[in-house]
């Protein structure tokens, strides 16, 4: 039996005058866990999302299974450190908001998604389904390079909420944009539902990350130019895709991890305009 691997995301708004306490707090958090063998999280401010301040941290931490984040959970609560840290957390932000996903990238197709679909599915196209996402590969050197040049990575996320009989269709619409994407040189995106928390249970979520804000938007801009025969691939999928979803939201945010802090946090700590 496969293991269930889990996305756990915390949302968290930060007053502005505390953002250099919250950095040290981090640091000190990430020492803690990592004893624990806590994943390292990848931290990001929503540049344009539906949170509505952009002094919002958001966290996310990759679990190789669900009975793993239980335990480090529960290892948690009998480590004296983690609990003062965490009570210095709930302390510092005005508000917080939990999550965790399912991780679909690379595992295997629920069945309850074949049972369930208006479309027949196969064995085959099952085994073809959730690829795996582009892996996130910073190295320090260039976390280092990205600092020096003012870069700022980028993650670009795709929330959509799917009638629960069309996850078939879905599910080879995917891969007919994956495909594409392969074309236009765009990194694959990972691919979660929602488990736990505010979304509803048919929410699915894509998430990639550009190398800086200057990649993202010439994606963009090639693709509305339809001027490849990749571009041209990916518009024919973003027409059909339309049908297979109730609803979609398109978030960007700003990645911290392997980026630089903005100066507006040191002038907002020492109550600077």
């Amino acid at each position: 039996m496969a293991n269930l691997r889990i996305l756990y995301r915390s949302v968290q708004e930060i007053p502005p005058e505390k953002w250099m306490e919250k950095l040290a707090l981090e640091a000190q958090t990430d020492a803690a866990e990592a004893a624990l063998g806590y994943p390292l999280p990848r931290r990001m401010r929503p540049l344009f999302s539906a949170e509505h301040s952009h002094s919002v941290r958001v966290e996310e931490r990759l679990f190789e299974s669900y009975a793993d984040f239980g335990k480090k959970m529960a290892a948690r609560n009998f480590t004296p450190e983690l609990r003062e840290l965490d009570n210095r957390r709930r302390s510092l932000v005005k508000w917080e908001r939990e999550e965790l996903f399912f991780v679909d990238s690379g595992m295997p197709v629920p069945r309850w998604m074949q049972a369930v679909s208006r479309k027949p599915m196969t064995e085959e196209e099952m085994k073809q389904a959730n690829i795996v996402g582009s892996p996130i590969c910073v190295t320090p050197e260039q976390a280092k390079a990205n600092v020096e040049a003012g870069k700022l990575r980028i993650l670009y996320r795709i929330v959509q909420e799917v009638p629960k009989d069309r996850w078939a269709e879905k599910l080879e619409q995917e891969r007919i944009n994956d495909a594409a994407e392969v074309l236009r040189g765009d990194p694959l995106p990972t691919r979660y539902r929602a488990m736990l928390g505010s979304e509803r249970s048919q929410i699915r979520i894509n998430e990639r990350e550009y190398e800086d804000y200057a990649a993202f938007a010439k994606s963009v801009e090639s693709f509305l130019a339809n001027s490849t025969p990749g571009d041209q691939a990916a518009m024919d999928a973003e027409i059909r895709r339309q049908g297979f979803f109730n609803w979609e939201r398109e978030e960007v945010y700003i990645v911290d991890t392997d980026s630089f802090n903005p100066m507006w946090m040191a002038y907002a700590a020492e109550g600077r305009g």
